[in-house]
Formats: structure tokens, sequence, C-alpha cells
């Protein structure tokens, strides 16, 4: 056999592995949650006290838009 022809051989064997194996895609429609089987340590409950440059920039950016877009409103 030649070298091409093997080489193509375990290319093609490599990928049927791979394809059989590969994740299937998540469909998260379809989750169902027992609410009654959560405990309170995975219920955020918004009580912690972080300092507002501790947090992340995102949230910081996205909270100075919101507070700059209430003033304008108001003035």
């Amino acid at each position: 056999m030649s070298s091409i022809l093997l080489e193509k051989q375990i290319r093609k064997n490599w990928t049927d592995l791979y394809d059989h194996f590969k994740p299937k895609s998540f469909d998260a429609s379809e989750v169902i949650l027992p609410y009654s089987k959560l405990t309170e340590k995975f219920i955020y409950t918004g009580n912690e006290k972080i300092p507002f440059n501790q947090r992340n920039p995102i949230y910081q950016l996205i909270l100075k838009k919101e507070f700059t877009s209430a003033l304008k409103e108001i003035y």
C-alpha cells in the first residue's frame, strides 16, 4: 500500500472515531430544574456587599450607562 493511501486510510479512521465520540449539541430549552431540590446556597439572594470598584468592569459600565440615561430623562 502506498504511503498516500495509507495516510488517507488513517485520516478516515481518525475522522470516523472523532465523529463517533464528539459531543452532541445541547438544547437548553429542554432542561428541567428541580427547584425543590435546590438548597439556599445555590440561590443568589443579592446580600453580598461588593464595593463598586471591585465589581466586574462590564457591570460597572452597564450601571453607569443606566444611571446617566436616567439622569438625562429627569433633566
